[in-house]
């Protein structure tokens, strides 16, 4: 129906308007989950270092399924193998500054609550478990590296990349 200034009203039956909304329904309920990979560093230093790989969009939440921390390159060669007296601990949550964390033992001002991996050696890798810590639109996924050898200057820099799911932020998400 045309109104007088050209305004248009669609008439639609209850049965067209149940239709359409069965199918808007549809359209929003389906699995927007994918993978991304994820990649943070950060320079050589005294330590402890942290490495942010970010965090998801609102109204979104990650499932880790996979880390890596790695020196300067992920090949071999100075600075990329074994570096001696460095460990690293991958967390999601609160991001710490940098000037909240001290050496321990423990390493504080960390948000140990969001441990997902610990003591991996660089290079290292690790898969995390189905059913970890997932990360929360106001969190993010980052790894803090601690340990003498850090002092020394092993690398120039210090990688970590990862691999997540996104996924809608919703009570289904988490409940399979």
């Amino acid at each position: 129906m045309t109104l007088a200034g050209g305004g248009v009203i669609d008439i639609a039956t209850r049965d067209e308007i149940v239709s359409h909304h069965d199918r808007l329904e549809s359209l929003l309920s389906k699995s927007s989950v994918h993978g991304q990979r994820l990649y943070g560093q950060t320079p050589t230093g005294a330590g402890p270092l942290v490495i942010d790989l970010g965090s998801p969009p609102m109204g979104m939440l990650w499932i880790p399924q996979y880390i890596c921390v790695f020196g300067a390159a992920p090949f071999l060669g100075a600075g990329n193998i074994f570096i001696a007296n460095v460990s690293a601990a991958v967390l999601a949550g609160s991001l710490p500054r940098p000037q909240q964390l001290a050496l321990g033992p423990p390493v504080t001002g960390a948000d140990y609550g969001g441990v997902l991996a610990v003591g991996l050696q660089l290079p290292g890798s690790d898969s995390i478990p189905a059913g970890k810590t997932p990360v929360y639109g106001n969190e993010h996924l980052y790894v803090i590296l601690a340990g003498t050898g850090l002092a020394a200057g092993s690398a120039t820099v210090y990688q970590a990349t990862a691999y997540v799911l996104e996924a809608p932020d919703s009570p289904s998400t988490l409940s399979v």
